[in-house]
């Protein structure tokens, strides 16, 4: 009776172990579940770049309009603008950072 019992307990041990095969299955899914969370990754990272951009964008135009409103000129003047007067004229209407 004792190579009965040291037969089963012989017996659980295998069974709750691993094989190799089923730790390379275990890993080629998780390898195959990261690849296609990757793309979606670079989505999310590019518009988070978007975001970012148009709240700097945002910020500027604040900005200018708080600099125009206490010395009633914007930060760039006419003279800096000479040479892109039909820019300042769109610039100075404030519809723009609306």
């Amino acid at each position: 009776m004792k190579s009965r019992s040291g037969d089963q307990k012989h017996a659980s041990c295998t069974q709750s172990a691993f094989t190799l095969i089923e730790l390379l299955v275990t890993v080629s899914i998780i390898a195959m579940l990261a690849g296609m969370l990757l793309p979606a990754l670079g989505n999310a990272r590019a518009k988070a770049r978007e975001i970012s951009c148009v709240n700097k964008i945002r910020q500027i135009g604040t900005a200018s309009i708080a600099y125009r409103e206490d010395f009633n000129e914007f930060p760039c003047t006419e003279r800096w603008l000479d040479d892109f007067s039909p820019v300042y004229s769109y610039l100075n209407s404030l519809d723009v950072f609306v």
